[in-house]
């Protein structure tokens, strides 16, 4: 017999709006720049974008060295 299970996650809005400002909260305490636009790409990590190919878009999202040659 399947049975379904309800599940409900409750994440403070601020929590997870501050955990994806890390590199940009970096950059200013530590050198006073103020985080800029960055589209789709990271802005440390690459290759991390959407890129376009011949049949429309691709995302690619790298985050590390150790996972380049598994990409490749």
């Amino acid at each position: 017999a399947h049975q379904e299970h309800a599940q409900y996650i409750d994440v403070a809005m601020v929590d997870v709006l501050l955990s994806m400002q890390l590199t940009g909260l970096s950059n200013l305490f530590a050198h006073g720049q103020a985080p800029g636009l960055v589209g789709n790409r990271h802005p440390v990590s690459t290759p991390f974008d959407t890129y376009q190919a011949r049949d429309g878009q691709v995302v690619i999202a790298i985050a590390s060295e150790k996972l380049f040659p598994t990409f490749l």
